[in-house]
């Protein structure tokens, strides 16, 4: 289980928040549970689905994937940040690659023994999927993903690559994690055991 999936229970077993503030604002509460509550249910029906048959993975022709991503780290000082949003890819069977974008984050600082975060910010930016191959004989697909998120205040900045995995005969779904090699800063300090997944359909 990924380091994502096991801080999810901390938002999305609470009462719903209004999703619109007074000002006609996005809630960045609200927008954070939404998030989580769909990268929950996404994950979960991507999750059960079984690997792909190699014999399932065409040969020619494209398909897009849509669905939710996740990330998360720690700081030098141990703050624990964790964030959500949405997930495209593009896989292009023909030529054996794939493409997309991981955007629309929102998180902030998870607290210290649990809780919901308490002052999650909506992110602008994305995680561009990058040199992504598919692998037919394994269903399978890696991709390098970089990009720069900031919330006004706050900026991340994290390059790595992430293995994935084609789900379903015939595919209904992919499922990508982070492979621990990637690297990143917030504010210009550097981050750690950096957690991104994505899973769509």
């Amino acid at each position: 289980m990924g380091l994502v999936c096991r801080y999810l229970g901390r938002f999305v077993a609470v009462a719903s928040l209004p999703i619109l503030a007074a000002c006609g604002e996005t809630n960045p509460a609200a927008e954070l549970q939404r998030k989580a509550a769909n990268f929950d249910t996404i994950s979960s029906a991507v999750t059960a689905l079984p690997v792909s048959n190699p014999a399932s993975i065409p040969t020619s022709g494209t398909a897009s994937f849509t669905g939710a991503s996740g990330l998360y780290f720690q700081t030098a000082s141990n703050q624990e940040y964790i964030m959500f949003g949405d997930a495209k890819m593009l896989a292009d069977f023909q030529n054996r690659v794939v493409s997309g974008t991981l955007d629309n984050f929102t998180g902030g600082v998870l607290p210290v023994g649990g809780g919901l975060v308490p002052d999650p910010g909506n992110f602008s930016g994305a995680f561009v999927l990058m040199n992504g191959q598919i692998f037919p004989a394994s269903s399978s697909f890696i991709a390098g993903y970089g990009g720069t998120l900031t919330d006004g205040t706050v900026v991340v900045d994290i390059q790595g690559r992430v293995d994935g995995q084609f789900g379903g005969n015939p595919i209904s779904g992919v499922g990508a994690f982070d492979n621990g090699t990637s690297a990143g800063t917030i504010n210009g300090s550097p981050v750690f055991n950096i957690q991104l997944e994505f899973w769509a359909q």
